[in-house]
């Protein structure tokens, strides 16, 4: 019998200390902050822009809004590397390998250069009892600009450009720059309209 009581105080004890040690949880969200950009992430992607949602949490809001700052950029990142490389399959496809070689080499530059430059294009946050900020960021790649900096780096081999600009390749990148640019014009007429 004494041994049951002591083995019961020590799971009372074992549950207490859980109990204090469990990271404060964020209430259920009145607005669902996440599912809301991941909408419109949806609704990007849908169109060819390419884009991402991410969470960062911390104590600062700043540290916090880094933190899926960074998270977006690295799954943009995954998303750009499994697109351009499709891309890359087929301009060897139909241009040849020798070419091929330094279009995987400009696109894995460009991408670096770009994806580096990328900020949030939309931030909402939430705040725990505990102090703990939660932030819920949307990131776009502009398309337009990863473009130029792809025919500029094309631009030195006038073979390759030549022969990208012929391709399936090409066509899939300016539809996806066209994209991008009338999801700007769209976005930039509201903000216009309430400007007024």
């Amino acid at each position: 019998m004494n041994g049951l009581k002591t083995i019961t105080a020590a799971v009372l004890a074992a549950l207490a200390l859980l109990n204090c040690s469990h990271k404060p949880k964020f209430e259920p969200a009145k607005n669902d902050l996440f599912g809301e950009l991941q909408g419109k992430k949806r609704k990007l992607n849908e169109k060819g822009v390419a884009a991402e949602v991410a969470i960062g949490e911390s104590r600062n809001l700043q540290a916090g809004i880094d933190k899926a700052e960074l998270e977006a950029r690295a799954k943009l990142s995954r998303s750009l590397e499994s697109k351009t490389s499709s891309l890359q399959k087929k301009f060897q496809e139909e241009v040849g390998r020798e070419f091929s070689d330094h279009f995987s080499e400009a696109v894995k530059n460009i991408s670096d250069q770009t994806l580096r430059g990328t900020t949030l294009q939309e931030t909402r946050f939430e705040q725990n009892g505990e102090g703990v900020y939660r932030v819920y960021g949307l990131m776009i790649l502009d398309s337009d600009l990863y473009m130029k900096a792809l025919a500029g780096e094309l631009e030195a081999d006038k073979a390759t450009r030549d022969r990208f600009r012929a391709s399936r390749a090409y066509k899939e990148l300016n539809e996806e720059v066209d994209a991008f640019r009338e999801w700007k014009k769209k976005e930039a007429a509201p903000q216009t309209a309430q400007g007024s």
